[in-house]
């Protein structure tokens, strides 16, 4: 089972009052980002009331472009794709296509050398494995996941403000969004 939960901190009120630029240039919305495997899980995620005020930094937009582009990477014969935590200094989360087509999420420390993307195809270098290793899921179910909850994120922005989810930034999301449901 693989299952992502994500809430936005970001004042509803910044985010309706941003400038066009900002939108054009931004769409980055932060908040809480989680992903669980199975049992385990990779980030953080509040479930009750947030505080006056209380913020978290996860830069939520482009986690689920990189869940998107994996998704994407796989289906395209790339049997192994690392994500980068973009906020850490070395970790990744790995996913390995196995024979019976279910995937292997790991998360692991390793190099980041200079110009990595937040997508890779090749394994980092001086791989060390991390939290929680070798978590066997479905594609299938990580597929229909992933898109449902980015179907759901992008929803949820065009309700707190139209223009921010017509954004050049929303505007690639859900041509990887659209991609990613034709894969069904």
């Amino acid at each position: 089972m693989l299952k992502v939960n994500y809430r936005i901190t970001d004042s509803i009120e910044e985010l309706n009052n941003l400038s066009e630029q900002e939108i054009e240039e931004g769409g980055v919305i932060e908040g809480y980002f989680e992903l669980v495997v199975n049992n385990q899980n990779y980030g953080y995620f509040k479930k009750g009331p947030l505080q006056k005020d209380e913020r978290w930094s996860e830069l939520i937009t482009t986690w689920f472009e990189g869940l998107l582009t994996i998704l994407l990477k796989i289906n395209n014969g790339h049997s192994y794709v690392v994500i980068s935590d973009i906020d850490s200094y070395n970790t990744w989360i790995e996913f390995k296509t196995l024979k019976n087509k279910n995937i292997n999420v790991s998360v692991i420390e390793a190099d980041k050398k200079d110009g990595s993307q937040q997508i890779e195809t090749t394994p980092p270098e001086n791989i060390v494995p991390s939290d929680w290793a070798n978590e066997e899921v479905s594609y299938d179910q990580m597929h229909h996941e992933i898109t449902k909850k980015a179907t759901e994120y992008i929803a949820e922005v065009a309700t707190i403000n139209p223009q921010l989810a017509n954004g050049a930034t929303f505007v690639r999301l859900k041509k990887l969004l659209r991609k990613a449901k034709n894969l069904a």
